[in-house]
């Protein structure tokens, strides 16, 4: 059986979390910058451009007009729930294909 915390316990539990507090923000502020805890290597650094290049691709949302239940176009299916697909995602001519198409509603944002 597990044993219920009294408010007491809740309370010394919560000045413990809050003493320990300023040590784990001093810790995560020096991994940041590159230092590393006494006895430990410094952890290497992660490669975040190439995941911030990424999210800023330009994304295509397409879906169908009032009325029309799906439509297939540059080897897609779309229907009344909008797709987001990455530009870099398609093919040449498929952009001209989705917004040259009477059925569908195509919408660039990025």
């Amino acid at each position: 059986m597990s044993k219920k915390m009294t408010d007491a316990e809740k309370a010394a539990a919560a000045k413990k979390r809050e003493a320990l507090k300023p040590e784990a923000e001093a810790k995560a502020a020096a991994e940041a910058a590159g230092d590393a805890p006494e006895g430990k290597p410094a952890p290497a650094a992660k490669p975040k451009a190439k995941a911030k290049a990424k999210a800023k691709a330009p994304v295509v949302i397409v879906k169908t007009v009032r009325g029309v239940k799906s439509r297939w176009r540059a080897g897609r299916g779309f229907g009344e729930e909008p797709v987001e697909i990455n530009i870099d995602d398609l093919a040449e001519g498929d952009l001209e294909a989705l917004q040259a198409d009477p059925s569908l509603v195509v919408s660039l944002e990025g």
